[in-house]
């Protein structure tokens, strides 16, 4: 039978967001086989709030409104300023059940939650959805990804009843070095034909030999079986390798030191009910050795985060992307399924406290910081403002009376003196051209005036952190005295060890198979 694919997913119009008008425009490609049925329409389902919140069906656009090259485009109104939207687009087939795509749930740029935002708090309008007036050709440019090996074939001209014959792997290596044979010999390439051959188990003497290889390298204790950081694809449940992948050759896996950050009473309203459970706030860091220095941690006010089950009676928080990514790092009981007990925004904890491994700080609290990307590592992250000018400019913003009622102007919460006013910063590392306080001197050397001098504190960044890591010596720290190189990977395997934090990788950047 032909395959039924869904739609692309959704994406959102090049200038597709009104906030003042309540409206959101959204467009799609249509799907490119449905199972030989008919293709009736298309139904809009609109999610209204965090991932657990229900879909509701919105609206719903004949397929015949679809533009000649299948692109179509749905204006969806009635939309509250303020509130985080998701989308997904279902295709309803004459005589068949219709297929759902991707939701979409970010904003054009893929890193923040899809919301209206908009000055003045102005009320929408209307309410379902009508399709889109303007354009198509702003709808083509913003909803071609989707791609199919269906797609790919039909591209090279063969007809749907030529495809299907593709299910067999082995097809695959029938169909194609023919023909790249034949295309080869018309170019006049010179090649001996007869030392070609197939380099998979379809070639049983090629098959025999990479099988004698690995058990003879298996009887001299070369090689063993186990695990090793690897891009696992989920949808495949295996390595993905670089020849798998569309997006991202090359990218290897990142790792973090996740520092167990233990919620302390009183838990925020929002944490109470996992009173009497170990809560630790997930913090990754590239840098567990600079953690005795640590006079708060950093959450994005309006970043979504969520408490998942960590076995027994330990919780751990951090943005769902990350719980996603350990589920497949034996960090939670069920492998790639972690258990979701609540979700949140960053705003929720602003002001808790908790107690961080190493600090002298018995107590340190939340403050919010407004660069950090919920799509890289934990989404919470820690602050030595001793060391990090970045840590240190966006400290002393909110050591500062008048700008710390600017950002809670901003956030809508009240960012209290309590929380950071009676912190002094920590020196922990001595180098021989900024001293003990790298980041104070830096930052003061460039005249730095606050955390959105942000070409400065790249300057500074990187002069603080090729000093300190390469001349760097800790003066502080359970490896006080080492050079700070070496105390690196001493602190993060003592910190491993105790367990007072966790080993956690993800891909150092996009990879899409």
């Amino acid at each position: 039978p032909l395959p039924n694919f869904p739609t692309s997913p959704p994406e959102v119009v090049e200038n597709g967001i009104d906030a003042e008008l309540g409206t959101i425009t959204i467009g799609w490609r249509r799907p490119t086989s449905t199972g030989g049925k008919t293709l009736v329409e298309y139904a809009v389902h609109v999610r209204e709030g965090p991932a657990s919140a229900p879909w509701v069906e919105r609206a719903r656009l004949p397929a015949a409104e679809a533009a000649e090259d299948g692109q179509c485009s749905l204006m969806v109104d009635g939309l509250k300023v303020g509130e985080q939207y998701a989308f997904k687009v279902v295709t309803v087939l004459d005589g068949a059940a219709g297929v759902e795509s991707k939701p979409l749930s970010k904003s054009p740029d893929g890193k923040k939650d899809l919301k209206l935002m908009a000055p003045g708090g102005k009320e929408p309008k209307g309410g379902g959805g009508k399709p889109a007036k303007g354009k198509p050709a702003k709808v083509v440019a913003k909803t071609g990804g989707l791609m199919h090996q269906w797609d790919i074939l039909r591209s090279m001209d063969l007809s749907p009843q030529e495809i299907l014959p593709f299910v067999d792997p082995v097809y695959w290596l029938e169909y194609f070095p023919p023909l790249g044979k034949q295309d080869l010999m018309r170019f006049g390439l010179g090649v001996d034909w007869r030392r070609t051959f197939i380099t998979t188990d379809y070639n049983k003497y090629y098959d025999a030999f990479v099988r004698w290889q690995f058990l003879k390298l298996r009887e001299g204790g070369f090689i063993d079986f186990g695990k090793r950081p690897s891009i696992f694809s989920e949808a495949d449940q295996q390595p993905c390798m670089d020849h798998d992948r569309d997006k991202g050759e090359g990218i290897g896996p990142q790792e973090y030191t996740a520092i167990k950050m233990r919620m302390l009473d009183p838990f925020p309203p929002v944490l109470q009910s996992l009173q009497g459970k170990e809560v630790y706030a997930l913090a990754g860091t590239l840098r567990a050795e600079t953690m005795c220095g640590q006079t708060n941690a950093w959450i994005l006010p309006e970043g979504e985060y969520g408490a998942f089950d960590a076995g027994g009676n330990v919780v751990y928080l951090c943005a769902a992307r990350a719980a996603r990514n350990m589920g497949f790092q034996d960090i939670f009981p069920s492998f790639g399924t972690p258990k979701q007990l609540l979700t949140f925004y960053g705003r929720d904890l602003l002001g808790a406290a908790v107690k961080s491994p190493l600090t002298s700080y018995e107590r340190i609290h939340f403050l919010p910081l407004l660069t950090i990307s919920m799509t890289k590592g934990t989404a919470i992250v820690t602050s030595v403002p001793s060391d990090s000018p970045d840590d240190y400019a966006a400290w002393m913003d909110m050591k500062n009376e008048k700008k710390r009622d600017f950002y809670s102007k901003q956030i809508g919460v009240e960012i209290k003196a309590e929380w950071v006013e009676p912190y002094e910063l920590i020196p922990i590392l001595t180098t021989p051209d900024l001293g003990d306080l790298s980041a104070k001197f830096m930052c003061e050397k460039l005249d730095i005036k606050s955390q959105k001098d942000v070409e400065k504190l790249k300057e500074a960044h990187d002069v603080c952190y090729n000093s300190g890591f390469h001349k760097g010596i800790m003066t502080a720290g359970p490896f006080k005295g080492l050079k700070v190189e070496d105390a690196k990977v001493k602190t993060k395997n003592l910190m491993v060890t105790e367990g007072l934090a966790l080993t956690y990788l993800e891909p150092e950047g996009l990879v899409t198979p």
